[in-house]
């Protein structure tokens, strides 16, 4: 009788060397090199027979990796035989021909609506931080009340002060450009539309998402 090596990663993916005898370790040696994997065989394998095939991770910085892992067999308790040359999407399966360009995994479905979805969870809390003041406590039917009524009614005021200030305190002449009550009025209309862009994208973010 023969004794054959084959390679192994254990749970934390170091490797390890195990010699068995020829009878039990063709099947092991059929299951990464002799037999001829597909992508769509892998595939189904990981769906179907999730006790016996699985995905391990890979260490690596690639963000691609958060939702990729590389395939492998199942050979026992946290002992896995790594099928060469293939990486699987760890939510749908999806199984990729893979040697060391993440080019094709990096456009995969899953990776790039978790990266839009990370996005808007992003753009949500710079949105959110910048209207929390205002807005934390109230409802989304509040915020819009809040806007259309109390908030609309105080800038109102406030811009009807402004213009009454202006044409009080200025003579109107050839320079009124240079007016410093015009430039308080521009100023006032200026942050009025930033503070209601920000809660326009809160509300369309939240809706969204």
């Amino acid at each position: 009788m023969y004794d054959s090596e084959c390679l192994l990663l254990d749970s934390n993916d170091h490797p390890s060397s195990c010699t068995q005898s020829s009878n039990s370790s063709i099947s092991m040696s059929i299951d990464s090199s002799s037999q001829h994997y597909t992508r769509e065989s892998i595939m189904l394998a990981l769906k179907y027979k999730p006790k016996e095939y699985t995905t391990v991770k890979k260490k690596s910085k690639a963000k691609c990796w958060s939702k990729f892992g590389l395939t492998a067999k199942i050979i026992g308790p946290g002992k896995f035989e790594i099928i060469k040359n293939f990486a699987s999407c760890t939510s749908c399966f999806q199984t990729y021909s893979y040697s060391s360009s993440t080019t094709t995994i990096s456009n995969h479905k899953c990776l790039v609506s978790s990266n839009e979805n990370q996005s808007k969870i992003e753009l949500i809390s710079l949105v959110k931080s910048n209207t929390s003041t205002t807005y934390s406590d109230t409802t989304t039917s509040d915020r819009i009340n809040s806007v259309n009524h109390k908030t609309l009614q105080k800038h109102k005021r406030l811009i009807t002060s402004v213009i009454s200030d202006w044409v009080c305190s200025n003579t109107r002449p050839i320079n009124i450009v240079e007016d410093i009550g015009l430039k308080e009025l521009v100023e006032q209309c200026i942050q009025i539309n930033l503070n209601y862009i920000n809660v326009v994208l809160f509300l369309y973010f939240q809706r969204i998402v």
